[in-house]
């Protein structure tokens, strides 16, 4: 069995590392999505879907957060 995984510190360079890396993929989908084009339309698709299967006040950072 494993003894030991980490320490605190380590969680925490981890969680801000996933955090940063999180933060580039909301940054390259807005880039995607504020471009008229495929990735614009696929992107109203999924928002669309999303409020009309979870909850319809679901906004379009929401669901940027939840590709990311």
């Amino acid at each position: 069995l494993v003894e030991k995984v980490g320490d605190r510190m380590y969680w925490g360079k981890w969680a801000r590392d996933v955090g940063m890396a999180a933060q580039n993929f909301i940054a390259r989908i807005q880039a995607m999505v504020a471009v008229p084009g495929e990735h614009q339309t696929k992107f109203r698709a999924f928002v669309q879907g999303l409020r009309d299967n979870i909850n319809n006040s679901i906004t379009d950072a929401q669901a940027m957060e939840m590709l990311a």
